[in-house]
């Protein structure tokens, strides 16, 4: 195999890199190596397939071995999945093989991001060599943008669920959210948390705390992991039980139900939308309580 790729600096600020082990990182590495810079035939899954740019088709046993000593196979299956949480990668596996696909190879080993400030032979125009630097500071400046954290995306799903009115301005905001990003977690983690916590503390006294500050913070895990908890239905006000004792006395008491089998009094009741046992109706007839059991 021969050739080079591209390796960006900014590498070193990101998630997939602070966060990994130095076996993860190994494996990175070794998937930006192995990844095929033109269109290449093979077979996957029993068919002919031309594998694109930024694919490779390999197999763990195989992709440990090319990631150095010590790399176990353990190693590389939970690389690939943190690689692919992280939407750095798309793994699709049968049992001939994986493939293999890395999301933005073509946006960053492509040509687009060559300096244009680099003339024939590694030479400015003035003959003086040129700066390294100053090509990765252009790359950084186009690669930004790609890297947003979706702040306000974020805290406008937080609105919609729970009726608030957050802004994007409180740094203490964008500084919970950039921390959790950081971590390694994706927009739908974010929206999870929302949706578990909003569905337990709206509607009660803890909803002050549905907030950026206590939701994206330090329990930010201990939510993701939480199971969406049910509301506990309210038990009928006076009101309603008065209410409905007398519709139901007065529908009982204005029919005549003696001699009818117990089909048609189950029928006439469900017509009359009064949901209560027949044991009940005869109480209602011998003391017009309708409360009975």
């Amino acid at each position: 195999m021969q050739g080079w790729i591209k390796l960006y600096r900014e590498l070193l600020e990101k998630p997939i890199w602070l966060l990994s082990t130095p076996g993860q990182r190994s494996v990175l590495i070794t998937i930006l190596i192995l990844a095929n810079h033109a269109g290449k035939k093979w077979e996957w899954n029993g068919e002919p397939f031309e594998v694109q740019p930024g694919q490779f088709i390999t197999s763990l046993p195989s992709l440990a071995t090319k990631s150095g000593k010590g790399t176990t196979i353990q190693m590389v299956r939970g690389a690939l999945q943190r690689f692919t949480k992280l939407q750095f990668i798309t793994d699709q596996t049968t049992g001939s093989g994986r493939l293999i696909t890395i999301v933005n190879w073509g946006k960053y080993q492509g040509e687009e991001f060559s300096t244009t400030d680099q003339a024939t032979g590694g030479q400015q125009s003035n003959n003086r060599p040129t700066t390294p630097n100053k090509n990765v500071k252009n790359v950084k400046k186009k690669t930004l943008s790609s890297s947003t954290v979706p702040v306000a995306e974020i805290i406008e799903y937080l609105n919609q669920k729970t009726g608030k009115h957050f802004t994007t301005k409180a740094a203490a905001t964008k500084t919970k959210i950039n921390a959790r990003w950081k971590e390694g977690y994706g927009l739908d983690e974010f929206k999870k948390v929302i949706d578990v916590k909003s569905a337990e503390w709206n509607g009660t006294d803890a909803a002050k705390w549905l907030r950026p500050e206590t939701l994206f913070g330090t329990k930010f895990e201990a939510y993701l992991n939480e199971q969406p908890t049910a509301k506990p239905t309210s038990s009928p006000t006076r009101e309603d039980l008065t209410e409905r004792t007398e519709r139901i006395r007065s529908f009982v008491l204005n029919r005549h139900i003696d001699g009818m089998d117990n089909a048609s009094i189950k029928q006439m009741l469900a017509e009359g939308g009064a949901d209560v046992s027949l044991d009940t109706i005869q109480k209602i007839i011998s003391k017009g309580d309708a409360n009975g059991s």
